[in-house]
């Protein structure tokens, strides 16, 4: 099942990387830096670590992006628990709506891996990846031309385990 997800993946990076889309209008790199607060639900116990994501991304065609996200490493205690996130890397399809009013709502669709460390009865390191959703919205900035303010909400895991999710804050700049 997985190498089906790797090659679904390969093609679709192959077409979007393709002659084909990047002769579209406007096509330019991005990077953003979040402030991240996740949910994280392990085991019955509910945390919140906090956590910032480095996102860089390259739009092939006007509204049509892809996105890699790499977050830095997170943890929070509770009642005797603790849970630290070592690795949590994402990457994503983004599309975006039209400009409404200097704001813009996008929906993000893609793969997070992660890596948890998980301390309470027993100690268990958890490496899993999901399938992830995400949604936001972006504010252009008057003073900058190339710069927006993020707020973005996606549920990054679901299973019978773990579930996370995330509220992220952040700025954006275009190339």
């Amino acid at each position: 099942m997985k190498l089906i997800k790797m090659k679904g993946w390969v093609l679709i990076l192959l077409f979007l990387s393709s002659p084909i889309m990047a002769a579209g209008n406007n096509s330019r790199p991005y990077i953003e830096l979040d402030y991240v607060r996740n949910t994280v639900d392990i085991y019955g116990t509910e945390f919140k670590p906090k956590m910032t994501k480095l996102k860089g991304g390259y739009y092939f065609w006007d509204k049509i992006a892809l996105e890699l996200q790499y977050y830095d490493s997170g943890n929070d205690s509770v009642g005797g628990r603790d849970l630290e996130i070592e690795k949590m890397i994402g990457y994503f399809l983004r599309l975006d709506s039209d400009v409404q009013n200097r704001v813009r709502i996008y929906v993000l669709a893609g793969q997070i891996e992660t890596r948890l460390v998980y301390t309470g009865v027993t100690s268990d390191s958890i490496d899993t990846q999901d399938i992830a959703f995400a949604i936001g919205a972006e504010e252009k900035l008057q003073a900058y031309q190339n710069a927006y303010i993020t707020i973005e909400y996606g549920r990054l895991m679901s299973d019978e385990v773990i579930n996370i999710k995330e509220l992220s804050l952040g700025i954006r700049f275009d190339f």
